[in-house]
């Protein structure tokens, strides 16, 4: 596997490509963003993906909000979330909870 260039051999953290600013940058705070979380199609797993949602997001409204599509078999459900983020943290914060629920697979 072919590691990124880094011609000044710096470390990665000190690279001018992986700045924080250039992170923040990527999203103009505040905005409309998509989250795709997958997991197990279980009531449960739906129900704790919503309540995550609604706590990082006080607009949230999962009438409104959330979208779900089962995979071929049914096994599988991705859940959308429409989420209102207003800065990184927050974004970060609610990756970090989706994340560390039991029935998540994933997240994009």
């Amino acid at each position: 596997m072919n590691k990124p260039e880094n011609p000044d051999n710096e470390p990665a953290a000190n690279h001018p490509n992986n700045s924080k600013d250039s992170e923040e940058s990527l999203i103009d705070f505040p905005c409309q963003l998509t989250v795709r979380v997958m997991g197990e199609n279980c009531p449960i797993f739906q129900q704790a993906v919503v309540e995550i949602a609604q706590q990082h997001d006080p607009k949230f409204c999962a009438e409104q909000h959330v979208k779900c599509r089962n995979s071929k078999t049914g096994k599988y459900i991705s859940v959308n979330l429409e989420i209102y983020a207003t800065s990184k943290a927050q974004l970060n914060a609610l990756y970090q909870a989706l994340g560390d629920c039991k029935q998540t697979l994933w997240t994009l």
